[in-house]
């Protein structure tokens, strides 16, 4: 989901998340899938997601 990859992801308003879901849902893709993997990746591995 996009709220995941947020950058301020711990400071994100509920309504905001919901938002993000629903946003995800309407744009559902296996692109959309791999680039958020992609950037999942890359703040694991970079410790962005401290």
């Amino acid at each position: 989901c996009y709220w995941q990859i947020q950058p301020n992801r711990n400071g994100i308003s509920f309504d905001d998340w919901i938002d993000l879901d629903i946003k995800y849902i309407q744009e559902r893709s296996l692109w959309i899938d791999i680039k958020i993997i992609l950037r999942t990746s890359r703040s694991v591995f970079s410790a962005e997601g401290k």
